[in-house]
This record gives structure tokens, C-alpha cells and sequence, in this order.
């Protein structure tokens, strides 16, 4: 992989050579930097073009948004969940049923079993929030058809 110094700073990159691409861009990401050239472009032609945007490359790298950390949050009332590019509010009650209920309007409604202590009710939740929401992916992207067997969801009861 190139690296490209400039001042103190290292910069590794990619060049992708694009047969759609009219004139030389780069592109910079959280994790990666690719410069994008026309197929014919020559190795001192990218050389020349990094050297004119020597500045530019060097702001956006030094500024681009660092890839967030997933922190786990506790499940409790009045918290929020990323779901389908939306922020849900969660309303979690202690109710007699006898595993995790999800039911999802404009917020998360979940119901626990009264039986569970602190931990196994934040594991429990988890386990139910994660199993949901693969059900409403399969769901959206493959209706009521089994991927696996075409029929209607008749293994996917088997996790």
C-alpha cells in the first residue's frame, strides 16, 4: 500500500483505477483514504495530483470522524434504540409472562418476567432485542418466505 508523508504525518492509501471515473477524486473514510483515477492515468500523474491536494488530504484525514466504539447501554425505561435509522424510546415493565415480549409502535414496549434478577433481565433483554430484530430483517427482505427452504418460515423457528 503507498504512503504519502506529509510534514510528520503518514498517510497510507489505495489508487483505484475506475473505467467510469472522469478525472481523479479522493475519497476519505473513517478507516481508509483511496485516491479514484481515470484508467489511463498515469503513476505520475496520481503523484502530481496528490501533490496539489497535499493540503486538502492532510485537513481531511486530521479531522475525519473517528469509527465510534459500540458501548453497550443498559436496558432500562426511557432509554433509546437505534431502529431503522430512528432513536425508539424503550418502556420496559415487570409483568407475568413467561419469556421477553417485544412490541414496537412508535417506541419499544418490553415485558420481563418478575422472576429475573438485574443482570438476567439486562440479558434477557439482549437476547430478545437481537432475536427481533434479525425476525423483522428476514421479515423485510424475504416476506413470509424461508431463504433457506423457500417454505413458509418453517425453520427459522429452529435458533
Amino acid at each position: 500500500m503507498p504512503t504519502r508523508q506529509i510534514g510528520k504525518t503518514s498517510i497510507p492509501y489505495t489508487i483505484r483505477y475506475s473505467t467510469r471515473a472522469k478525472r481523479q477524486r479522493i475519497v476519505v473514510t473513517s478507516s481508509v483514504v483511496e485516491v479514484v483515477v481515470p484508467t489511463n492515468t498515469t503513476p505520475a500523474q496520481v503523484s502530481a495530483f496528490l501533490n496539489d491536494k497535499q493540503r486538502w488530504l492532510l485537513n481531511a484525514v486530521t479531522n475525519r470522524p473517528e469509527v465510534p466504539v459500540e458501548t453497550s447501554q443498559p436496558y432500562i425505561t426511557g432509554a433509546k434504540l437505534l431502529y431503522r435509522g430512528h432513536y425508539l424510546m424503550l418502556e420496559i415493565t415487570a409483568a407475568d409472562v413467561a419469556a421477553v415480549s417485544i412490541a414496537c409502535h412508535s417506541s419499544f414496549h418490553i415485558q420481563v418476567p418478575h422472576s429475573l434478577s438485574s443482570s438476567e433481565r439486562q440479558t434477557a433483554i439482549a437476547m430478545a432485542l437481537k432475536a427481533w430484530m434479525c425476525d423483522r430483517a428476514l421479515e423485510a427482505a424475504f416476506g413470509d418466505r424461508c431463504p433457506l427452504c423457500c417454505q413458509t418460515w418453517c425453520c427459522a423457528q429452529i435458533n
